[in-house]
């Protein structure tokens, strides 16, 4: 994977908008695939990156992209959703990730509440309350389907509002 931006395909799973990718990679990718469950995002987002190839999907069903073709997966602040399997979509991701392949997750480690303040934390779901250790345990979650995997990179840096993991085959 450590060739340069435009001579990869990149995933990018819960893209939102795309805002983000704009910052992250600019224009340099060979290919570009952006999934969502949101299908205003979607559109937004296809507005940003004509040439990219959007699916509206989940996460644990990206069957329209082939099997290790993948170079970059990301996944921002998407894997603690309550809409989110999991474990499937490790496995979607180890399907589809090259062998050469990197993948960086994020998992928030912060809620803003209707005031505006900040706590460190995620409001589990169907829960009243924002507990702290809840990013770390979803964490926990993915890093264990990653290791179920036999992925042996796995890496995690924990910042003052969310929680990377980055992993490598």
């Amino acid at each position: 994977m450590y060739g340069k931006l435009n001579e990869l395909a990149i995933l990018n799973v819960g893209c939102n908008d795309a805002t983000q990718m704009e910052k992250l990679i600019g224009r340099n990718f060979k290919e570009l695939y952006l999934v969502d469950i949101g299908i205003r995002s979607l559109q937004l987002a296809k507005k940003s990156f004509p040439d990219s190839k959007v699916l509206y999907t989940n996460a644990d069903d990206l069957s329209d992209i082939a099997d290790n073709s993948i170079d970059l997966y990301l996944s921002f602040r998407t894997y603690n959703s309550s809409f989110f399997n999991i474990e499937g979509s490790i496995s979607e991701l180890n399907r589809v990730l090259s062998d050469n392949g990197a993948a960086i997750l994020s998992i928030p480690n912060g809620y803003v509440d209707s005031d505006g303040n900040f706590s460190h934390g995620l409001k589990p779901h169907s829960k009243d309350y924002v507990d702290e250790a809840y990013p770390f345990e979803i964490t926990g979650f993915i890093v264990y389907y990653l290791s179920k995997c036999d992925f042996k990179n796995i890496c995690i840096l924990n910042s003052f509002y969310e929680i990377y993991i980055y992993i490598t085959r």
